[in-house]
């Protein structure tokens, strides 16, 4: 599998065309296999590879060149997203899963996530150009929840739509949240919207189902759902 740049072509169409760019082959990571994770708003992709060493790692990759990226608390890492500096921020593994923005563990472990129970897992999903981030955590409930990390408020849940567990998955420049989470029941899964301080259901298509993994500075939101049974 090979990494990927996307760059825009032309704005002015109404389908924009992209032109597609290899930078699995750049140093340090030819011959490996590897996908890319994310992308900031310089257009650097976090690229995941498979074989280092052996083992796996992480480069941020530019049209020319991929930079190899240290763990920033040991081998047991993974990291999910980028921010427009180069940062990146997923969770480090510790016996459990420990949530992580650049340097700083906002995990389970820290006084910013009050209510964690011990011992319960926490992963950054998203994170903004402030360094504020987004993903699921366990705060002492039965279920993982959607949480929005801010350096001044810390690890906060978001929250469910009325089901047991729920996740972030992308936090834009505004603080806007967007994931998926149960219903009532547990049977079933809708996308939300977090912003304003409340969590809106973004609502389905044909079937059950949806889910939401990214937006935009616009609230724009992209994702999946079930359509008559089929994703």
């Amino acid at each position: 599998a090979a990494g990927l740049l996307l760059s825009l072509a032309s704005a002015g169409q109404a389908w924009p065309t992209y032109s597609v760019l290899d930078v699995s082959h750049l140093p340090p990571n030819p011959g490996y296999t590897s996908y890319a994770k994310g992308i900031n708003g310089p257009g650097h992709v976090l690229l995941f590879t498979d074989v280092i060493g052996p083992g796996f790692g992480y480069s941020i990759c530019t049209p020319t060149s991929c930079t190899l990226l240290s763990p920033p608390f040991g081998s047991d890492w993974n990291a999910n997203a980028v921010d427009k500096y180069d940062g990146v921020a997923g969770a480090v593994f510790a016996g459990n899963q420990i949530a992580y923005v650049g340097s700083n563990v906002i995990g389970y472990d820290r006084a910013n996530c009050p209510g964690c129970g011990v011992g319960k897992d926490s992963e950054v999903f998203g994170v903004n150009q402030y360094g504020e981030a987004a993903g699921a955590a366990g705060f002492g409930l039965p279920g993982l929840q959607a949480f929005k990390y801010t350096s001044s408020s810390g690890m906060v849940s978001l929250g469910t739509l009325g089901g047991t567990s729920s996740e972030a998955r992308d936090i834009n420049k505004a603080g806007d949240v967007v994931g998926s989470s149960q219903m009532p029941g547990d049977t079933h899964t809708h996308a939300f919207l977090y912003t304003g301080g409340s969590m809106a259901d973004l609502g389905l298509l044909a079937g059950q189902d949806a889910w939401a993994h990214a937006l935009n500075n616009r609230q724009t939101v992209v994702g999946c759902a079930s359509d008559a049974g089929t994703l």
